[in-house]
């Protein structure tokens, strides 16, 4: 079998991880919100948790379009409902980006196109799109679910660099479920968790690609 090679968007090495690590912590002033976002999740609020995180990294897409509080509560209350048997799945099993097998059957398709399925209809709703998109899952099991955003993809999703991106279209939700294979696979066979022993892989990982693609936009 050929050997797959890793995603040229992923870490280098463990010192790059540490670097991004640290800048994101010094420079992403709302980690406080993503906090109070954790802990409406932790309370049982995922309705309330969803909207933060949306309101609080997809704002800009909120500006202008409209959106009434009941309508985003309606959005999110779908996503959830849309979701509930993935959500029961992934809490019983204690399910986290490492170990989740994205071929599962979960009723009568598997876990990976039940996702895909999933994240292409909430991307339609107004205001969503893939970055809000993305956010929600996190909020549903973040030991799973990646955040990304369009500077992200745009790293990942590279055609000439990355051949087996061309499956699919930029963004999407095969886009995504390949952002988490490889992600997945970077975790299992590279990080050294014992190097970061409070944070979660998943975590580790998200503040890596944030700090790496996308605040050195937001700061110029």
């Amino acid at each position: 079998m050929m050997k797959m090679k890793m995603n040229k968007a992923l870490p280098k090495s463990t010192e790059e991880i540490r670097k991004c690590l640290k800048d994101f912590h010094s420079q992403e002033l709302r980690r406080i919100l993503y906090d109070i976002a954790l802990e409406q999740r932790e309370k049982g609020n995922l309705n309330k948790a969803i909207k933060v995180i949306l309101l609080t990294w997809n704002w800009r897409a909120y500006a202008g379009s409209g959106v009434t509080d009941s309508q985003l509560d309606n959005q999110v209350n779908r996503f959830l409902e849309n979701n509930k048997e993935l959500i029961e799945h992934l809490k019983k099993e204690n399910m986290g980006l490492r170990n989740i097998n994205f071929n599962t059957k979960l009723k009568e398709e598997s876990i990976g196109q039940y996702i895909v399925d999933n994240f292409n209809e909430f991307c339609k709703e107004k205001a969503i799109g893939s970055t809000g998109a993305s956010k929600a899952f996190h909020m549903l099991h973040p030991k799973v679910f990646m955040m990304w955003d369009d500077r992200i993809v745009n790293q990942y999703h590279k055609k000439e660099a990355e051949p087996h991106w061309r499956k699919h279209k930029k963004g999407k939700g095969k886009c995504y479920l390949t952002f988490l294979k490889e992600i997945q696979k970077f975790i299992k066979k590279k990080l050294d968790s014992n190097k970061f022993p409070d944070k979660d892989p998943t975590k580790i990982m998200d503040e890596y690609n944030y700090a790496k693609y996308t605040l050195p936009e937001i700061r110029g």
